[in-house]
């Protein structure tokens, strides 16, 4: 049987750098007995009606994926793959609940088309290109740094001047949710480790020279705000570079590949974003305790 594909929404709004759940209600179901097992290959459209990461990143906690694997196998372009085990038992529906705590982040005012193609063991399949968010507010275009015209500039280190960057003041409805969240603060005066996943609505405050350590980046959609001390995060091991704009700090990897997305502000002057054996780490500059890493080049395009 062909598999069906319901609950998708148009029209779904969200103002620059907050965080959506576009799929919230989308349910997909496949009548074929309990051996199939699907993909969904999830496709963020621009204005051309092609594949984008322009518009923004589509993240998958691992703490999320259950039986499932979850990729960007090209920009703008994810697979969800279910690796279930056979059971006469099992329900007909797919990818839940990993479709419910997708999370797509914008990073520039635009329209996304999500277009899902699902396709079963058999290779029965089913499309959907319903599902639209449009994101709202100017975006704010990270600063270049300037070399100081006097001696050779310094390509091994950039230092990100927070200062330049204006938080996106347009905030529009997040349509995603019927449930009003109430946003939690939490402010470390000492040092603290996160291990399991955190929602969007939660605020992470470092202060007084604390570390924060994030074990598990992707499993974390709260925002952090750094006035002194050091962020790690932790499982991105693959970070090549990374640019700031909107409040939004996205990590990539040499290919180009966004890595994860961290809502992020600094009450800082300035602030650094290194590479360390585990991941990352983004520390202020009065900091005397950041590690001895490389310093992760900006994007500035």
């Amino acid at each position: 049987m062909i598999p069906v594909i319901s609950g998708t929404v148009a029209g779904q709004t969200a103002p620059v750098g907050q965080d959506i759940d576009p799929f919230a209600n989308v349910t997909i179901t496949d009548g074929n007995d309990y051996i199939a097992n699907d993909t969904l290959t999830i496709s963020l459209l621009g204005a051309d009606g092609q594949p984008t990461d322009a518009n923004g990143t589509l993240v998958l906690p691992a703490a999320d994926l259950g039986n499932a694997t979850f990729s960007e196998t090209s920009p703008g372009v994810y697979t969800l793959t279910e690796n279930a085990t056979p059971s006469p038992t099992r329900d007909l529906s797919h990818f839940q609940p990993q479709l419910a705590n997708l999370t797509f982040i914008p990073s520039q005012a635009a329209t996304t088309t999500f277009a899902l193609y699902n396709v079963d063991t058999y290779g029965e399949n089913q499309s959907d290109s319903t599902t639209t968010v449009i994101a709202s507010g100017a975006g704010t275009p990270v600063a270049t740094p300037t070399p100081d015209t006097a001696a050779a500039p310094d390509t091994s280190a950039t230092t990100q001047d927070a200062s330049t960057t204006t938080p996106d003041t347009a905030a529009a409805p997040d349509t995603s949710t019927t449930t009003p969240a109430t946003t939690q603060s939490t402010t470390t005066p000492n040092d603290q480790t996160i291990n399991g996943r955190v929602g969007r609505h939660t605020t992470e405050t470092v202060n007084n020279d604390s570390v924060l350590t994030i074990d598990h980046a992707l499993a974390f959609h709260g925002q952090v705000d750094l006035t002194s001390g050091v962020i790690d995060l932790n499982g991105l091991a693959a970070a090549d570079s990374y640019s700031f704009t909107n409040d939004i700090l996205s990590i990539y990897s040499a290919s180009g590949r966004t890595l994860d997305a961290l809502r992020f502000t600094s009450d800082s002057s300035a602030f650094s974003v290194e590479k360390t054996s585990s991941g990352i780490s983004i520390y202020t500059a009065d900091d005397t305790r950041h590690p001895d890493g490389a310093l992760l080049s900006i994007q500035t395009s």
